[in-house]
């Protein structure tokens, strides 16, 4: 009997060996999005702060949309924290969830190309003597997606702003490219998951709707008029 379950308990160990090493237990390989923050940030000339509430300042109507969104609540939502426990603090997934590094209590070694989870060991990360706890808490914020090198971009000609700020075009604002740098990362080597970790880029892309020429914005940043700033008059933009 004690043969029998030793043999048992031997080909119980053979087959997991050969499922380890034929195949990796990386569940998503990084893109150049996904293995690093977006490089620390210093706060454009005439503003105060990164903080989404001082731009809320000038930028009323659109901050208060921007409360009440999914972003603003990508750190926060229970849904995410269960499960950023239940991956014991993964940092891959804080790179979108807060994406600018002055987010982050740990700066990360990884490279695009890099596999996550490695089964040769964890991702190396260090202490991020700038970390901002306060904004942090605010998610996907608005200088995640605005601001680059001290100037806020966004999908407006610069010839149409009287900003107080530095201002500058980018069409991008326009493209779904913009949104799918987090919004889409695809699965690598053994999986359970039969599209990714985050795939509503892939699924976009091969829907209907894409096929009609349609992009994210569309539907999820419907047009708006209200103003662009407080006090000044109401023009056509996009729902945050």
């Amino acid at each position: 009997m004690k043969k029998l379950i030793l043999i048992f308990l031997s080909l119980i160990i053979f087959l997991a060996a050969i499922v380890f090493f034929l195949n990796p237990v990386g569940i998503y390989q990084l893109s150049d999005k996904t293995a690093q923050f977006i490089p620390q940030q210093t706060i454009p000339e005439a503003l105060i702060s990164l903080k989404a509430k001082d731009c809320g300042v000038c930028h009323s109507e659109i901050y208060q949309e921007w409360q009440t969104s999914l972003h603003a609540k990508a750190f926060t939502d229970p849904f995410f924290t269960a499960y950023l426990k239940k991956d014991k603090g993964d940092p891959t997934c804080l790179v979108c969830h807060t994406p600018l590094l002055n987010q982050s209590p740990v700066t990360l070694s990884s490279r695009s190309g890099d596999t996550y989870p490695d089964k040769w060991g964890a991702l190396k990360s260090s202490s991020n003597p700038d970390f901002d706890p306060e904004l942090q808490q605010e998610g996907v914020t608005c200088a995640a997606c605005h601001l680059k090198d001290g100037i806020i971009y966004g999908p407006y000609k610069k010839k149409s702003l009287n900003a107080t700020h530095p201002v500058a075009y980018d069409e991008n604002f326009l493209k779904k490219s913009l949104c799918q740098q987090c919004h889409e990362v695809p699965s690598k080597d053994f999986s359970l998951m039969n599209e990714g970790v985050c795939s509503t880029g892939m699924e976009s892309n091969s829907g209907l709707w894409s096929a009609k020429g349609f992009v994210c914005q569309d539907c999820h940043m419907p047009p708006v008029t209200r103003p662009l700033m407080t006090g000044y008059p109401a023009r056509e933009g996009r729902k945050h």
